[in-house]
Order: structure tokens, then sequence, then C-alpha cells
């Protein structure tokens, strides 16, 4: 058995995808994979965002690029509280929105627009 095990492809031992005979184990198998993914669907389906209290949320009004040596750009922001709380019930996460919120790039903005709008 060994030895006819060692020189036939794995290929000629599996079963196709679409052909693997019905049995009680892959039913069960089945049936619990359909029941975690109903799950986890509800479970996103449910989930609401709701903030912990007011919001400043700071809107960029203006970029302009840097004339250095770097050729980075600049960003400016407005402060604009939010009082309807539905407005971030849902958002898109995306590469942009994670740079973004960095604790380094979130403290550089707020102490900018601590001193653009003469906060501090």
């Amino acid at each position: 058995l060994r030895s006819s095990m060692m020189n036939t492809p794995a290929e000629d031992m599996l079963y196709d995808e679409d052909n693997v005979p019905p049995s009680r184990a892959a039913n069960e198998l089945k049936l619990r994979i359909s029941n975690l993914e109903t799950q986890r669907l509800m479970h996103l389906e449910r989930i609401e965002m709701c903030p912990p209290g007011r919001l400043l949320h700071l809107v960029r009004t203006q970029t302009r690029r840097r004339q250095n040596w770097c050729r980075k750009e600049e960003y400016f922001y407005a402060p604009v509280w939010v009082d309807d709380s539905t407005v971030f019930g849902e958002f898109i996460v995306s590469k942009h929105m994670i740079f973004d919120h960095f604790p380094d790039v979130v403290s550089n903005t707020i102490l900018q627009v601590n001193k653009d709008y003469g906060l501090c």
C-alpha cells in the first residue's frame, strides 16, 4: 500500500471538489460553515456605530504642494462641530483614512488647527 501511494500523484488519490461523495462529516461541515457565515453577516448588519459625545470634525479645506526639496503636500483644516450622530454611522475605510488617523498625523493636525484659529 505504501509503495503504491508513493508512486501515485496526490491529484489521482483525491476527489474533485465537485465530486466528493456525500458523508455525514461533509454534510456537518457544510452546515457549520453555512451557519457561521449567516451569523457573521447578521452580526455585521446589526452593528450600530454611535459616537460617545460631541464630535469635532476636522474638514480638509485646502491642499497646497510645498515648494521645497521634499515635495510634500500641506493640508489645511477647518474645525466643524457635528451635532447629528448619524453622520458617522457609516464610513469607508481606505488607506488615506487610516493614514489621516495615525496618532502623529492627528496630533499635528490638531496643533495646526489650534494655531490657525487661535484656540490656544
